[in-house]
């Protein structure tokens, strides 16, 4: 009886989710060891009242896509031979248009998962910093963060995404694979 891992879909969800934020928001931030501080003390006469006449309710990002449904399809070569075929999302996928960022991830019923989050595009770009692919075969998990992965977005609006990857010499601890695969998602 095979056993599911369970904690491998989250797990990838999460570093995908987190490569997106980190695409959208930047590497920016402040640090506090070199914050200004305010040593003078405050004015007198500031007015007490809060400024009227904003814009009220949540900003929204144009085009942004939040997909429910999706499949993927794997097949892998080299220390692993093996299709794999994911038939549903892995917790919430998103999509922005360029500059904005991606998380997506495909899982199955057998606890195989795989990812592909970093900074939005369409067209074919390699793996990279900010833009990883990942998949949890059986016990075995791939990252790609070093070119060894072409991703293509052939489709992207707010309803859809599809795309095609290919991959060569991923490798993990002893194991090294190759991979060609397409997926979709839709709203």
């Amino acid at each position: 009886m095979r056993r599911t891992r369970r904690w491998t879909s989250p797990a990838i969800g999460a570093a995908v989710a987190g490569l997106a934020l980190v695409a959208c928001t930047g590497s920016g931030g402040s640090n506090p060891s070199t914050s200004p501080s305010i040593t003078p003390p405050l004015p007198s006469g500031i007015p007490s009242g809060l400024p009227t006449g904003f814009p009220s309710g949540l900003p929204t990002a144009s085009g942004l896509g939040v997909f429910h449904s999706g499949t993927a399809r794997l097949q892998v070569t080299g220390d692993i031979q093996q299709t794999v075929e994911f038939d549903k999302i892995g917790g919430t996928t998103i999509w922005q248009p360029p500059d904005g960022g991606m998380a997506v991830t495909f899982i199955n019923g057998r606890g195989d998962a795989f990812g592909i989050g970093g900074k939005a595009f369409t067209g074919t770009q390699k793996t990279a910093t900010l833009l990883v692919a990942s998949m949890a075969i059986g016990k075995a998990i791939f990252t790609s963060v070093s070119g060894e992965c072409d991703v293509t977005v052939s489709k992207a609006t707010s309803t859809e995404l599809q795309g095609s990857i290919g991959c060569d010499n991923i490798s993990q601890n002893s194991k090294t694979i190759d991979v060609t695969g397409t997926f979709e998602a839709s709203a």
